[in-house]
């Protein structure tokens, strides 16, 4: 079998109004073999209050070359999501 390359994506779905449940799913599809594959995995372990994701240009459209991006700060209150 061929070896697969990265392929990632960023998908958003939006909730209802005042729900605050958007959803916003990372995918990552390719080998998890070499150094690559275990950067974005150390990458996309979560830490309670600081959230790894795709860097996205706007909604859905992921930048190139895929960037990962994680918070500073805890965020507590919606006003600063």
């Amino acid at each position: 079998m061929q070896e697969i390359w990265f392929r990632t994506g960023e998908a958003t779905v939006l909730a209802a109004e005042g729900q605050y449940t958007d959803a916003m799913p990372e995918v990552l599809i390719g080998s998890v073999r070499g150094p690559v594959g275990q950067a974005f995995a150390s990458m996309m372990g979560q830490v309670q209050g600081h959230t790894r994701m795709f860097v996205v240009r706007d909604l859905n459209q992921l930048v190139r070359p895929a960037t990962m991006m994680t918070t500073k700060v805890t965020i507590h209150t919606a006003e600063y999501a």
